[in-house]
């Protein structure tokens, strides 16, 4: 088994090239992959991953049971990889603003140390959280929630040989 890491459009392109044999991809509500990126594809998904607002623990919201993203209209923010800061700009054009993206990094420790620091505050799923947290950083549901879907993909021949279906059975 091997690993490499890549957005979902490009690790989709690799699984259609033939080289790799499972892509774990994922969306953010409004920024799903259309069928035609998923066209010729077996997709099982393996969860729905929360996303929480990550404040520096003196942040004056720290204190409340969750967070209005329009709260938050006037803090710089930390953004991450391309579909991250999509959902970011359309999570807060929904609440009526356009952040002000300080720092960008697709690297969540670091997203994670830079919101310690007080530099800026962050949007990340759950998932995240729970393999790198930060005892530095106040994490909070956000308000309307939000979600991003995270799946495996593989071609229906690949689904046929025993090593790719004891992979998605291991990742499932």
């Amino acid at each position: 088994v091997t690993f490499a890491e890549g957005e979902p459009p490009e690790s989709l392109a690799a699984l259609r090239a033939g080289e790799c044999d499972v892509a774990v991809a994922f969306t953010y509500e409004g920024l799903e992959l259309t069928t035609d990126q998923l066209d010729d594809f077996e997709v099982r998904e393996l969860l729905l991953d929360d996303v929480r607002i990550a404040l520096p623990l003196d942040h004056p919201l720290a204190a409340h049971e969750s967070v209005d993203l329009a709260d938050l209209a006037q803090a710089p923010w930390i953004a991450g990889c391309t579909r991250c800061r999509g959902h970011l700009l359309a999570l807060a054009d929904g609440a009526g603003f356009a952040p002000d993206v300080a720092f960008e990094t697709e690297d969540y420790v670091a997203v994670l140390g830079l919101v310690a620091e007080g530099l800026g505050v962050a949007l990340v799923p759950d998932l995240i959280l729970r393999s790198a947290p930060n005892a530095r950083v106040k994490v909070l549901p956000i308000d309307p929630p939000s979600h991003r879907r995270v799946f495996a993909v593989t071609t229906p021949d690949l689904t046929r040989v025993p090593a790719v279906a004891a992979m998605i059975d291991a990742l499932v």
